[in-house]
């Protein structure tokens, strides 16, 4: 992204008749209803923008309790916590915490009136609704996810409705890859050409930053095995299973590395799978807490890349620069 250039006296043009003065680094108010420590593409985003000039503020629903907390986020980047002070799954008590989190991203989007607001997800985007807009501030919706109908979760249901009927909103509606915008466009029935695709915001890297991932398992990694490695949040629905069926077609020696937080229940469920199928050895379910988006990368034999076009799998693939490891995001 290319550096602002800022003048005491700029003119920033917003709508047809509307012209202020920006005699400042402009504000981005990122909106995220998790903790963002569950995110690592887009606490990369954060640093990208603060290394690039701009000023950035970070509110999401409450703090993440433990060590973990602003790993990896760059000094200077402001962060608000809409505590809703309630973790019971009752559905009125969910509800609740939803309209609480509206209503105080909408109060601190009137408080800090930032010159451009990115929601992330369906939920940051019915937060935020159409305050930015009152606000005479661009909104940007980036999702990770595909916001699909689902039988479970209704708070999510109804925040995925809201995206799909109200694309309109959006400035900008962004997505990591082309297959997830298709179905988003199919969806909410808008222009292909209102959805840009943004990778999620890798970094190019010469050198891996140390300790590589085969340092950190060299005790479960011998040096010459190929690693296939997915980095993300590991749960039921990112395809993993079908790895692990997939692993007995694999070369011998083939390692399939799953890094990201994982539920005890369903790293359980993910063992016993790997075991039925004579793998248990070759699955590493790598939970190390929340770090940096390269602190994953390890060097890996280029094979991996054309086995992987062999015996394709869900999710997007992307290969960083000047390494040789594939990577498998959700």
């Amino acid at each position: 992204m290319r550096s602002p250039e800022f003048h005491d006296s700029m003119p920033k043009t917003v709508g047809e008749n509307t012209t202020f003065l920006v005699t400042h680094a402009p504000l981005i108010l990122q909106v995220i209803r998790p903790p963002v420590e569950h995110y690592p593409p887009s606490i990369n985003q954060s640093n990208i923008l603060k290394e690039s000039g701009f000023r950035v503020s970070l509110v999401q629903e409450s703090r993440l309790s433990g060590p973990a907390v602003d790993v990896g986020l760059s000094s200077g980047i402001e962060r608000f916590f809409v505590s809703t002070g309630n973790t019971c799954a009752f559905l009125i008590q969910r509800i609740l915490r939803v309209l609480q989190f509206r209503r105080g991203v909408r109060q601190l989007v009137r408080k800090l009136r930032p010159d451009i607001v990115l929601a992330y997800d369906a939920e940051a985007a019915f937060a935020v609704g159409d305050t930015a807009a009152r606000s005479i501030a661009p909104l940007v919706w980036h999702f990770h996810e595909v916001p699909e109908d689902q039988r479970k979760g209704w708070t999510v249901k109804f925040a995925n409705r809201y995206v799909w009927r109200n694309a309109k909103k959006a400035n900008l509606i962004v997505f990591p890859d082309p297959g997830r915008a298709d179905v988003f466009v199919r969806d909410a029935g808008v222009e292909s050409a209102t959805v840009s695709i943004v990778a999620n915001c890798p970094r190019s890297v010469t050198v891996p930053p140390g300790p590589t991932l085969r340092q950190v398992l060299a005790n479960r990694i011998s040096p010459g095995a190929g690693v296939v490695l997915y980095h993300g949040q590991i749960g039921p629905d990112h395809a993993l299973e079908t790895a692990v069926r997939s692993m007995p077609k694999w070369p011998p020696d083939a390692v399939f590395v799953a890094k990201g937080w994982v539920k005890r229940e369903y790293a359980a469920h993910l063992n016993k799978l790997a075991e039925s199928a004579g793998v248990a050895h070759r699955v590493i379910l790598f939970d190390a807490g929340f770090q940096s988006t390269e602190e994953h990368l390890l060097p890996a034999p280029t094979w991996v890349g054309r086995f992987w076009n062999r015996f394709p799998m869900p999710g997007s693939i992307r290969r960083w620069h000047r390494t040789s490891v594939l990577n498998v995001w959700p």
